[in-house]
């Protein structure tokens, strides 16, 4: 049953994807930070949104450091993908990645319910494109060839969600909690912002606030009690477009 869901649902795709239309940035100014936690001195009310518009976590924005601010960051939500791929309306899950934008689109009956920054392959390790199904989850992943800097300890992967080209062939690469320093950095896996796994790690933030990884787990997988496994009901699918800039 599930591979003929996935079938109709690469159809879907293959006929649906050209239609997609992703938006502008906005116009924007620099701003120079006095101190690593000066947006959320200065700006108090969007500092969440100006940190997503940039790419990138409280971890790696320091004294010095200059952010992108929009001209109108008063009541600001920063979102590059559609709200709404009408075509999509009748499949309850899809998640779109456009690794130009470095953005990550999850969209229920076609209609955008979450959207995130991301930081994908660095060069030399480029996310894969095309399509993708997510069957396979696992809560507190850790990395079996890479390590945190300057440590012997494996980089953590938590709340990672597998992609599967389908049922029977999984890949290497995983959606899961890491560092954004406003670049694509990772080897080849799609990133979402994780600050509890920061603050475990690096002791930084105090208070986590960007929990995108999680967000993402509990949509598709519904609930952090089981470590591992396969979700249940059919699998969701993923479409990776475009190109990261390096």
């Amino acid at each position: 049953m599930f591979a003929l869901y996935r079938a109709l649902l690469g159809i879907f795709f293959l006929f649906a994807g050209s239609g997609m239309v992703f938006s502008q940035e906005p116009d924007f100014r620099m701003y120079t930070l006095k101190r690593q936690n000066d947006l959320e001195k200065v700006f108090p009310e969007s500092w969440i949104e100006i940190l997503r518009f940039n790419r990138i976590d409280r971890v790696h924005i320091y004294k010095g450091y200059k952010v992108k601010i929009p001209l109108n960051s008063e009541n600001f939500h920063y979102n590059p993908l559609p709200m709404a791929l009408k075509k999509y309306r009748l499949v309850p899950k899809v998640i779109v990645v456009d690794l130009s934008k470095q953005f990550l689109g999850a969209y229920q009956y076609g209609r955008l319910k979450f959207s995130f920054p991301i930081s994908s392959g660095k060069e030399g390790f480029a996310t894969p494109t095309g399509l993708f199904y997510i069957y396979n989850f696992e809560k507190n992943k850790r990395s079996s060839r890479y390590f945190i800097n300057n440590s012997t300890r494996p980089y953590p992967m938590d709340w990672a969600l597998q992609l599967s080209r389908s049922e029977k062939k999984d890949t290497n690469f995983f959606i899961h909690g890491r560092d954004l320093d406003g670049k694509p950095a990772s080897h080849g896996c799609i990133g979402l912002y994780d600050e509890e796994m920061q603050k475990k790690y690096y002791g930084y933030p105090k208070k986590p606030a960007l929990m995108d990884a999680k967000t993402l787990y509990m949509w598709i997988v519904a609930t952090d009690k089981k470590k591992m496994g396969r979700i249940n009901g059919p699998p969701v699918l993923v479409k990776i477009l475009g190109k990261a800039s390096r």
